[in-house]
């Protein structure tokens, strides 16, 4: 049998870039230091994650007149996510914007395609700023638009930094005199009250964002007493993803009383995340789960593994509607998910121990 190594889950620089030039459906890089042949692979990895991508990634990536882009050798797609945004920051021009207290942007949300997934995540992180604090929200970074949407950055008096857009935030606020608040990614409960919490201090609406954030938590958490001795507690967790969401989605399912137990980095860029504490593996006690991304379900096919495809990337899993797993409502959407993943897992696998006759299986 086929053993995990979480060595072999890591993604490439270009892949990162991809992602970014796929997102952004004018921008444009001359990447060097990598083969035309690379740079179209890397391309074939976005466009089979991305049911909607665009067909131009390859020559927006080897634009002769795009941002300057070279290859880090060794660096993740995280690496190249941030190294894509920040050469994006670089290009964008502040003449003539005046900044405003109200305004917010917000860098790294974990976003990585157009499909109505990824939007539903922009709109989820942008509506608790908007609807959840009564502020404007001027650009997020990443995001499926055109550079234009972007460069309205300038227009913010805040720059929301969750840890994958440290450096793009730190980028931009050196140019615009912004300033940089850094937050969690809200995914689960606890870290979308605490994005909220930090938001609303740093513009002087502490009181509204509390009172934001026990009506929400009031309307959602009802809803899981039931399901969390059920279905949630105590079940070992695994997790394939960047490191960053890895983090939050840890916390998150020791939130609800699961046991996040072994896991794989795809990348993590020049954030240090130490995730020791979570691989704490048992190799003879079965998983309820692995939420990862499509490396890791050709594994879970090999070894009739439980698996959840998610994240970067996510060849085989697409949307049709938008369903987000940021704030509060996509919280209850992550969970969703992975109970009824593991209650399908489960009757298969009841299935196929009554079936006993090859022929009939």
């Amino acid at each position: 049998m086929l053993e995990f190594n979480p060595q072999d889950y890591g993604r490439p620089w270009l892949e990162g870039v991809a992602v970014v030039v796929n997102l952004v459906g004018d921008a444009r890089f001359n990447v060097t230091g990598s083969s035309p042949e690379e740079v179209a692979e890397a391309a074939r990895v976005v466009q089979r994650h991305d049911g909607l991508h665009r067909v131009d990634i390859v020559e927006r990536m080897l634009a002769k007149d795009g941002q300057p882009l070279a290859r880090r050798d060794g660096a993740d797609w995280i690496a190249g996510v941030e190294d894509a945004m920040c050469a994006l920051a670089d290009a964008i021009t502040s003449a003539g914007a005046g900044i405003s207290p109200f305004s917010v942007a917000i860098t790294g949300i974990p976003v990585t395609r157009n499909e109505p997934d990824g939007k539903a995540d922009v709109e989820a992180v942008s509506a608790l700023v908007r609807d959840g604090l009564g502020l404007s929200v001027s650009s997020c970074w990443p995001s499926s638009c055109v550079v234009a949407d972007l460069a309205a950055v300038c227009r913010s008096g805040i720059i929301v930094a969750l840890p994958n857009g440290l450096r793009v935030a730190a980028a931009i606020a050196a140019r615009t005199g912004a300033r940089v608040v850094q937050a969690p990614i809200p995914l689960g409960f606890d870290n979308t009250s605490r994005f909220v919490g930090i938001v609303a201090s740093a513009c002087g609406r502490r009181e509204r964002g509390a009172e934001f954030v026990n009506a929400e938590l009031g309307r959602i958490v009802p809803r899981f007493e039931w399901v969390v001795p059920h279905s949630l507690l105590n079940r070992r967790i695994g997790l394939v993803g960047d490191a960053s969401m890895i983090q939050a989605a840890a916390g998150f399912l020791q939130e609800v009383g699961c046991v996040p137990c072994r896991g794989a980095v795809t990348g993590s860029g020049d954030c240090a995340v130490d995730l020791s504490a979570i691989f704490d593996d048992d190799p003879g006690e079965p998983m309820a789960l692995t939420i990862g991304n499509s490396n890791f379900t050709k594994f879970a096919a090999t070894t009739d593994e439980p698996f959840l495809e998610a994240w970067f990337p996510c060849q085989d899993h697409h949307s049709f509607f938008p369903k987000p797993q940021f704030g509060f409502d996509g919280a209850a959407a992550f969970l969703q998910d992975i109970v009824n993943r593991m209650a399908f897992f489960e009757i298969m696998s009841s299935w196929k121990n009554t079936v006993i006759n090859e022929e009939d299986r």
